[in-house]
């Protein structure tokens, strides 16, 4: 049961200081929103606001009765508070004096080791310094804790204001007051004022007002927490615009480093030009003045000799007079320099503007509260393990309006029912809209949690089921003695008719079933110097040829579905060949784990290059396995020992790999067998954790196709059928099991 008393220096605080001169407060008023102010103060607050009354915390209104402030009703809680207190220092003999002024004290103040009147403790409080001290009245000092009764200040708030010493026995529920029986008799006359018994009033006030009570206590948790994010908001607000501010001078440093160094580098351009025409005009001066000086000394040489020599001195020098002058008439006087003198500088463009340049400030409308899902991107129904799944975001701006612009900080996550944390993609749309595309890789109740600028979306996180499917839908090759195969390896599927080709390698033979898992035929070879050996092998020609790989005797098969051998090649090149494929021109791709390396031959069989060889780098082999062809004819190629697949283009160019090596779902290890389905998917093999994977062209991961149920052991061989199921090989359990994608 809660207690009616408050300690002696929580009624100062709480009740008697006036908000508005913080004092304490003087002929207390109380207004229907119940706050008080002191009437003087009241007084002014109307006079500052054109005769108008509003409350100053509120800001509720009301209107000014005849009687001005003065008919407003007293808060008698308030005045038998301070009623209160003055009987106490009455009583009080050993009261201190303040320290400041000399008067009574009522405070004491812990941090300054003083006592304060009420006055200079109302100082204290607003006092920069002082205002976080820790005060507390005389009383609770002397007495450590003097709690004082609220039912002890019920006596002065008995009486009737307006008709002394008459008693408060009835409320009037029209005014929504209190009255006494005079007051019934004058100003609250029945029928049209209705009243109640006080003590009755009081009972039914207590339980709505409780009931109120609980219910704005109910709020006060959410009230928190929009605090809490507002201030939040508030402090990402400041931290966003300090980080764009600093990005702002940091690209304006950036620009004019590079206005700097742009300056510089047509400066040094300048002098380079200046440099290399002067040199090329200071040759050329340099040869014709050396012409002209030349010239000219013959010249005057000749003259003189011409006009003060005699006949026998003439004669004498003729030949070699004029030789020079012959020499210095067939000199070429005509520059060869197609240099011109001009240099100067075009300036760039002017008119660039500063988003352009500098950039510009971003300030996305979009919020979380108004941002949805679209009801075309609503929540899958069925999501299956390993599949990806997408929904829409659709943002709206704080009026509800949709957002036609991209640009909004949208993340999303995927929590599984162990609150494992899977991220979603999201792409965004560029018109306001937003796909989010999630996978999960286990089954259970999982939740989407999706965001905008950090807070949660309407609904947000959703439910989301996920299921996985029964997927293993025949198995077959484990049978009787004759059917029955032994350390199967490759496998090839007919779009034609359904037909599974199994390189049956332990019992040296290719056989042939149908779907169903029926056996139909086995084709042999026996005429080889060592035992046929097939590994991989595909369709050729219409489905009529098979080409296989042959292991011990290092070579490649052609032969009819009938058995009927019509070529074999590769013996030169080859030394441990294992997977074969064929592209769309019928070049003819295989795998030789032996050499490490890809070979490449003709649809006319000639041998022509070879792709990548023993290595770790990119485009490098260490023991390749398996080959695969995609539609746009890149090469698909399972890297074994380096736990990897690596892609090439049509000519044996590196372009991609991916890789995750471990013993994860989505990890590869050893991989084995692979296959490329109708949308480019890369599924493989993955002997040592005995799953077979799929993963899209660029080498994300898609999903298991297997379970643990399935209980795979040594999967080897894959192929994909056009009615979207996947054929594998279980080379240690000696059968072939054929999956539902």
């Amino acid at each position: 049961m809660a207690t009616n008393v408050l300690r002696a220096e929580e009624l100062d605080r709480q009740f008697l200081q006036c908000p508005l001169c913080i004092d304490r407060l003087k002929k207390p008023k109380v207004l229907s929103c119940q706050h008080t102010f002191c009437a003087s103060c009241l007084e002014l607050w109307i006079n500052q606001n054109d005769g108008k009354l509003s409350c100053p915390i509120c800001r509720m209104e009301y209107p000014m009765g005849e009687g001005g402030v003065a008919s407003l009703p007293d808060n008698f809680f308030v005045n038998g508070i301070i009623d209160f207190i003055k009987q106490k220092r009455r009583v009080s003999s050993s009261a201190p004096s303040c320290h400041g002024c000399d008067s009574e004290a009522a405070y004491h103040c812990f941090d300054c080791s003083e006592f304060l009147c009420v006055d200079c403790a109302n100082a204290h409080r607003r006092l920069r310094m002082t205002r976080s001290h820790r005060l507390t009245t005389v009383d609770e000092y002397q007495t450590s804790g003097m709690l004082v009764r609220l039912d002890s200040l019920d006596n002065s708030a008995k009486y009737c204001a307006n008709h002394d010493r008459e008693q408060f026995e009835l409320y009037c529920e029209t005014c929504d007051v209190p009255i006494c029986y005079r007051c019934r008799a004058t100003s609250h006359r029945p029928p049209r004022h209705k009243h109640r018994k006080r003590q009755e009033a009081a009972q039914q006030r207590r339980g709505i007002l409780g009931q109120l009570v609980e219910r704005a206590k109910g709020r006060l948790e959410t009230l928190r927490d929009n605090l809490a994010v507002l201030k939040e908001t508030n402090r990402q607000l400041q931290l966003n615009r300090n980080r764009a501010e600093a990005l702002i001078q940091d690209r304006a440093e950036s620009l004019a480093e590079t206005l700097a160094r742009y300056e510089q580098e047509a400066l040094d351009e300048l002098n380079q030009c200046y440099t290399a025409r002067r040199e090329a005009l200071n040759t050329e001066t340099e040869l014709l003045q050396q012409v002209l000086d030349k010239t000219s000394s013959v010249c005057s040489v000749t003259e003189n000799l011409l006009t003060e020599g005699n006949d026998t001195a003439l004669l004498f020098v003729n030949r070699e007079t004029t030789c020079k002058l012959e020499e210095a008439i067939d000199v070429d006087i005509t520059t060869t320099l197609e240099e011109n003198g001009h240099i100067g500088f075009a300036c760039g463009r002017l008119e660039l503007s500063r988003s352009s340049v500098l950039g510009h400030i971003e300030c996305h409308p979009a919020i979380a509260s108004r941002s949805v899902l679209k009801p075309e991107g609503e929540l899958p129904r069925d999501v299956l393990v390993g599949e990806d799944a997408c929904v829409c975001l659709e943002t709206r701006d704080a009026s509800g309006n949709t957002v036609e612009a991209g640009g909004a900080s949208v993340s999303a996550k995927l929590c599984s029912p162990a609150d494992e944390v899977g991220l979603a993609r999201v792409k965004d749309n560029e018109d306001g809209t937003y796909d989010i595309v999630f996978r999960s890789n286990g089954e259970g109740r999982h939740r989407l949690f999706v965001a905008v600028f950090g807070r949660q979306i309407i609904d947000s996180p959703f439910d989301i089921a996920v299921h996985r499917p029964a997927r293993k839908v025949l198995e077959f090759g484990a049978g009787g003695c004759i059917t029955r195969l032994r350390e199967p390896w490759g496998v090839a599927v007919s779009a034609r008719n359904g037909d599974v080709f199994v390189a049956d390698t332990g019992n040296n033979c290719i056989r042939i079933f149908d779907l169903n898992g029926n056996h139909r035929k086995q084709l042999n070879f026996p005429n080889f110097p060592s035992k046929f050996e097939p590994l991989g092998l595909t369709l050729v020609g219409d489905e009529e040829n098979i080409l296989v790989t042959d292991h011990i005797n290092k070579q490649v098969l052609l032969c009819t579905r009938d058995g009927q051998l019509l070529r074999r090649f590769g013996a030169s090149e080859l030394r441990r060949p294992c997977g074969v494929s064929v592209n769309s021109i019928g070049n003819i791709l295989i795998a030789d784990h032996g050499t490490h390396c890809i070979h490449f031959y003709d649809s006319a069989f000639r041998y022509r290059k070879d792709i990548g060889g023993y290595g770790k780098a990119t485009g490098e082999f260490r023991c390749p396995i398996a080959i695969g062809v995609n539609s746009r004819d890149e090469i698909v190629i399972s890297d074994r020992e380096n736990h990897r697949v690596q892609i090439f283009d049509p000519d044996g160019e590196f372009l991609a790999a991916f890789s995750s090596t471990g013993e994860g779902e989505a990890q590869l290890r050893y991989p084995t067998g692979l296959a490329v389905d109708c949308h480019d998917n890369i599924i493989v093999c993955n002997d040592w954790n005995n799953r077979v994977l799929m993963f899209d062209q660029q080498g994300r991961f898609l999903r298991r196709l297997d379970s643990d149920a399935d209980t795979l052991q040594y999967p080897l061989g894959v192929a994909v059928t056009d009615h979207g199921k996947v054929v594998v090989v279980d080379y240690g359990n000696e059968a072939v099991k054929v999956f539902k994608v």
